[in-house]
């Protein structure tokens, strides 16, 4: 029998990034990969010059900041308190934080652009990842663009490793991951440790293929698909 669920639970995210989750991934990604990924969202020419951005989640405001040094207007919308304190602490003029649900997006209607990086599509099942899209693009004026990086089955899965020990600064992650074919969850439980202080936490993703996640884009009104590697091409 299957040790999960027949789709990710609901809501596992709103008290995950919270703590030492938080700070880990604050701290575990350097500036210099953030920066080559917004350039590469810049190179690929789908956002106007200037123009006004989505970034949905958006963490702690990594590519936030990296676009609005690259002088686009960003809204970022992220659902942890902890996480968007980053902003609210260390303001971007260009950034506008808003702590909202990823679907819960009227309020940025007009947009020029939306993207959603580092692996954050998968978090609300089927139906919540649906929802997801279908609020990105009814955000999106006419003809914009969104810049989307979904966990792909077919990335990650060849790459698979159960047990992974990670270090950012003083904090360790030790991590065990289980994927269930039957469902496509992938499901990571988590040990955080900085000296004495101890958390645990366990996150869901819904693994897609990429033919799975271009139709689920189609179905949200986005009319055409590109797919391109982390080159751009």
């Amino acid at each position: 029998m299957s040790p999960f669920s027949e789709s990710v639970p609901a809501d596992w995210w709103r008290d995950f990034f919270t703590g030492l989750a938080a700070e880990f991934w604050r701290q575990a990604i350097p500036g210099a990969i953030s920066e080559h990924e917004a350039e590469l969202v810049a190179l690929l020419g789908a956002f106007p010059a200037g123009g006004r951005l989505l970034d949905v989640p958006c963490g702690h405001g990594r590519h936030a900041r990296a676009l609005a040094r690259r002088g686009f207007v960003v809204e970022a919308v992220d659902g942890s308190d902890a996480l968007l304190s980053d902003l609210v602490k260390r303001p971007e003029p260009s950034v506008q934080a808003h702590r909202r649900d990823m679907r819960d997006l009227a309020f940025a209607a007009g947009c020029d652009g939306a993207l959603c990086l580092g692996n954050s599509f998968g978090y609300l099942g089927d139906a919540g990842d649906a929802a997801f899209l279908t609020a990105v693009h009814a955000a999106l004026r006419p003809g914009a663009h969104f810049v989307l990086e979904p966990a792909l089955a077919e990335l990650v899965l060849p790459r698979f490793v159960p047990d992974r020990t990670l270090r950012a600064a003083d904090i360790e992650v030790v991590s065990r991951i289980t994927h269930d074919p039957g469902s496509g969850v992938l499901r990571t439980d988590y040990t955080f440790r900085r000296g004495d202080l101890v958390e645990r936490r366990t996150a869901w993703i819904r693994l897609r293929t990429c033919v799975e996640i271009e139709a689920m884009l189609r179905t949200a009104g986005f009319a055409v698909v590109r797919v391109v590697d982390e080159h751009g091409q």
